[in-house]
């Protein structure tokens, strides 16, 4: 089952020191070039280090890099009635093309677009959510991390404010 993964989940999780969090999709794990190029080359070039950490995941494999086929590219044009950004629009072709079961990101937009196509969606904090659940994860890590995305302007407050209180429904269980 495939996955396709953008580049406001890498930085976000890359941030907080979660990117880890990725590995339990598997050989599954894709991201377009685009991403890549993003996440990685663009973030080196400005000399951020989560941009080394995210080249990691990449060059062990724990993410593919797929390439946007034309026809799938094209498609996406036709059946979207705006005009996305190009990252985006490489998101949701490479999910068509690779007949992906989920699209993993923070970009609400993306979220919303990627939802009425049928796909769905996992943010950050999902991922750190479902690793409480299956108690990979403490409370006070859960809650760390989803107040550590707060820090990092990667989730507004009064978003942590409901994954923190979803979290403490499952520390009790």
């Amino acid at each position: 089952m495939k996955v396709i993964v953008d580049t406001s989940t890498l930085i976000s999780l890359a941030r907080i020191g979660e990117l880890h969090r990725l590995v339990r999709i598997g050989k599954g794990l894709v991201a377009p070039e685009v991403v890549y190029h993003e996440a990685v080359v663009e973030g080196e070039k400005k000399g951020i280090t989560d941009a080394t950490i995210i080249k990691g995941y990449f060059s062990n494999h724990s993410i593919r890099m797929e390439k946007v086929d034309k026809v799938s590219w094209d498609n996406l044009r036709r059946r979207l009635s705006k005009v996305v950004e190009r990252g985006d629009h490489a998101i949701l072709a490479l999910a068509t093309q690779e007949k992906a079961y989920e699209i993993i990101t923070d970009d609400e937009g993306l979220a919303k677009i990627a939802i009425s196509l049928g796909f769905k969606v996992t943010a950050s904090p999902d991922l750190l959510l479902e690793a409480l659940k299956n108690k990979d994860i403490g409370f006070d890590e859960f809650e760390n991390g989803i107040r550590n995305l707060v820090i990092e302007n990667r989730l507004s407050s009064r978003v942590a404010e409901i994954y923190i209180i979803e979290g403490k429904s499952y520390e009790k269980k």
